[in-house]
Formats: structure tokens, sequence, C-alpha cells
């Protein structure tokens, strides 16, 4: 049973790197390794960013195609158990390395309660604009309402806890939801044959992206506001942060999901330090740059 969950975590690194690129590996275990160290050196403010990658975890089981022949093993809850646990086993050892208990029970609670959610749901149809159809793809494909609504959970009970930290956490992973659509990837063909030029593609893709934010931020930071009396109401527009981040380095790094990845988590583990505010003009202009070389080329 551990052998097979070992593969099967393989399986999902794997995806990351081609085979003998070690390159790709050398950035992937880089990113992963820095992340998890800047948290370190400021763990009792920002070890709540360590919870960032269940999201990944729960993206991952609900677009799996193995179930269908792990339902052939006698433990296969087992199984898939023990396989998240290895996938997230840096993470986790942070918390125990920091003797962080409560943090670690919650951190292995919740990849216990991952593995039990059922993969069939109900389709639902959700209210985006349709420009960037990723949106309705990535939440449908990665059931992510269900962190929504555990995001609001998550706050409700940083209410009865007063612990205002946590609730800042909820909110901050509603806002990380929604830079998931963009680290999809169009068809060039689609950039090139847009109507709009590559400010205007830009641009749009801005508003369209801050719009459909908006939907998700605006109900979940409300009900921040009524647990905590309405404090932090100038931190709505902090929100927007990342999902311009994650339309910066998409198109910035098109032609590199990887290389995507790494610098999105570069600019969120050293957020601290301002550097959201000092990349942001720098991704958009090479963003642009991009866009107009597609159309350029096509055209």
């Amino acid at each position: 049973m551990i052998r097979i969950a070992f593969y099967l975590a393989y399986i999902y690194w794997r995806k990351f790197f081609v085979k003998g690129d070690f390159l790709a590996l050398g950035l992937l275990i880089g990113s992963v390794l820095f992340f998890i160290l800047s948290i370190n050196h400021t763990y009792e403010d920002f070890s709540f960013l360590l919870f960032f990658p269940l999201q990944a975890t729960l993206s991952h089981h609900f677009s799996r195609k193995d179930f269908s022949l792990l339902k052939l093993h006698t433990s296969r809850k087992g199984v898939v158990i023990i396989e998240y646990f290895i996938e997230n086993s840096p993470f986790l050892l942070t918390f125990l390395i920091k003797n962080d208990w409560l943090y670690a029970s919650l951190y292995s609670l919740a990849i216990i309660a991952i593995a039990f959610l059922p993969q069939k749901l109900n389709k639902t149809r959700y209210p985006f604009a349709l420009f960037c159809p990723f949106w309705h793809t990535s939440f449908r494909k990665g059931k992510l309402f269900i962190v929504v609504l555990l995001s609001a959970f998550v706050i409700i009970i940083s209410s009865y806890y007063k612990n205002e930290n946590l609730g800042l956490f909820g909110l901050l992973v509603c806002s990380f939801v929604c830079t998931i659509p963009y680290f999809e990837r169009e068809y060039l063909a689609h950039i090139s044959a847009s109507a709009y030029t590559s400010n205007d593609f830009l641009q749009r893709q801005i508003k369209v992206g801050i719009l459909n934010s908006a939907i998700i931020l605006i109900p979940v930071f409300m009900l921040f506001l009524i647990c905590f009396d309405f404090e932090y109401y100038w931190a709505f527009p902090l929100f927007f942060i990342l999902p311009l981040l994650g339309i910066f380095t998409k198109y910035s790094f098109f032609e590199s999901p990887l290389m995507q990845n790494f610098v999105f988590a570069a600019v969120l583990a050293t957020a601290t330090y301002g550097s959201p505010i000092l990349m942001l003009p720098i991704l958009y202009h090479k963003s642009i740059k991009f866009i107009k070389k597609i159309q350029y080329v096509e055209r």
C-alpha cells in the first residue's frame, strides 16, 4: 500500500517536469524550499501561508482519473491518504519542526477530509464573465467553490476565537483561488485572432479578472467585516493584488508554466518586503511585450 502511494506521489510531482530535465527539477525543488524557508523566517506572522498547498491537493483530487483503477485495491482510501501525506510532507514537516501541533493537526485533518470528498458533484453555473473561460472550467474542474466555502467557515471560526490573522488567512485563500484560472493556457491563435490589440487585450483581461474576483471576494469580505466589527475595511483592494499577479505572470511567462509558478511563489513569499508593488509594473510591461510579439508574428 505504501509502495503504491509513493508511486502515485511520484506521478503527481512528475507532471511538473520532463524526464531528464534537471533544470526544471531543480527549479521545482528550489521554489518549494524557497517558499518554506521564507515562511520559516516569519513563521509567527505568516505560518498560515503553509496551508496554500492544500488547494493544489484539492484540485488534484477532483481532476484525477485513476480512481477507477484504485477501486480494485482493498484499501483505496488508505492509499490516497498516504499519497496526499507524502505530497504535502515538506509543509507538514515544517509545522512539526516548529512544534506547532495545532496547525499540524489541522493540516492532517484537512488531508484526510480531502481524501474522502466525492469526485462527482452536481454542475453549478457560475456568474463569471466569459472573456476568460478558464474561470468556469477551473471552478468546475477543481471544485473551487468548496475552498471558498471553507474559507468562509475559517473566518467564522476565527471570529469565535478572536483571531484576526486566521480571518485574514481565509480572505487570502479566496484571493489565491481567484488566481487559479490564470494558470491555464489558451491557444496562441486565440490571442493573435483577438479583436483586441495588445494593450486592450490585457486591459480587458484585467477588467474581467477584477470583476470575477469581486464576485468571490465581496461576500467573503463582508462576512469578515461583520465578524470583526468592520475592522480592516481599508484592506479590501489589497486582495486583488494576487489575481493581478496571476494575470501578469501568465502572459509574462506564457511559454513556461514552471517559470510562472516559480515567479508567483517567489513574489508571494517576499510579499512582506513589498515585492508585489515592485513586480506588478514590470510584469505588466513584459505581458504587453509578449502579446504584441504574438499578434505581430501572426498578422
